[in-house]
């Protein structure tokens, strides 16, 4: 039974995205046990994966002494294979049959077409655009998560992710809020729709006033689900609009409908995966926009993108997916 140490990124967003690689290893080799190292953020994300037999929670450290941490944790084994997301010189001190490193190109293309070109060209194994990031939900977690919220089978869904992990990246909350009434009202696209708002635990407090302004139409979530129970919420929603974020790139791994918002971030290199998935972002360039980054520029630089803007993309691209 081969045994497969997988180390992937600390960032929800480019975990999601490392999927395409787990899943093309797995289509090779169904019976591999896999140990999955990253960070406490992405942990979460392979928790129903029934062949991740363990996940490694890496806590950076100062002098890069989390990759010493890990280095002890898994030394004693064995490998088949060390896939390195990272970049890092980990694989060449652990015993392993194969060692396969990737290091991500800033200015090239997708990450996700990245991913594929070096599983073509460096695991030698055949792939091609339809390899998509997934996300293992199990059974279980369906059904406990759907008997906790029965509102999830009452009402159409709509999802909103108005956090990021810089302020800079934030679309002001005042345009979410304009935007939702304007999708769920009578005559809107999304009439009568209820909302779902999607953050980290930490944020929910942060976005109490926002919710309260959604009024009836919130659907108010427990603060302490983790990264899949929210998954499952979100698979039951028709569409999700939000900042560029590892959210984000979970809902389209969840092949729903996703509007990703881009400013001062490269949606040429994480544009979201999927039929479904589309990137809007600032007329500004994201060159542009690092220029004012570098001057010391402080608040939201996604404000120039407008509401009618958002809506009118939304209203295009929900009419072809009918």
């Amino acid at each position: 039974m081969p045994q497969i140490l997988f180390i992937t990124s600390s960032r929800l967003g480019d975990a999601v995205l490392s999927t395409i690689v787990l899943n093309a290893l797995i289509d090779q080799l169904p019976n591999a046990q896999i140990t999955v190292a990253c960070g406490p953020v992405a942990a979460p994300l392979f928790a129903d994966h029934p062949q991740v037999k363990q996940t490694i929670v890496v806590h950076k450290k100062r002098f890069s002494g989390h990759w010493w941490l890990l280095w002890r944790a898994v030394y004693h084994q064995r490998w088949d294979y060390v896939i390195d997301l990272r970049g890092s010189a980990l694989s060449y001190v652990l015993k392993a049959h194969h060692r396969f490193i990737f290091r991500s190109q800033r200015q090239a293309q997708l990450m996700s077409q990245q991913l594929r070109t070096w599983i073509c060209n460096k695991l030698n194994i055949p792939v091609n655009d339809s390899l998509m990031p997934s996300i293992v939900l199990s059974q279980m977690r369906h059904d406990r998560i759907k008997a906790h919220l029965l509102e999830l089978n009452a009402h159409p869904i709509i999802a909103v992710a108005p956090k990021a992990n810089w302020a800079l990246k934030e679309w002001p909350a005042h345009h979410f809020l304009e935007l939702i009434h304007k999708l769920i009202k009578p005559t809107g696209p999304f009439a009568h729709y209820k909302v779902v708002v999607c953050a980290a635990p930490h944020e929910h407090t942060e976005l109490e006033n926002f919710k309260q302004q959604l009024g009836p139409h919130l659907l108010r979530l427990p603060h302490d689900l983790d990264l899949l129970d929210l998954a499952v919420i979100m698979q039951h929603c028709q569409i999700f609009i939000g900042n560029d974020s590892g959210l984000m790139h979970v809902a389209a791994a969840l092949n729903i409908s996703t509007y990703g918002l881009f400013g001062p971030s490269p949606d040429h290199i994480y544009h979201p995966c999927g039929a479904h998935a589309y990137a809007i972002r600032t007329p500004e360039s994201y060159t542009q926009l690092w220029q004012k980054v570098k001057q010391g520029t402080t608040g939201s630089l996604m404000d120039s993108i407008t509401v009618a803007h958002v809506l009118y993309i939304i209203n295009q691209t929900h009419t072809l997916r009918k």
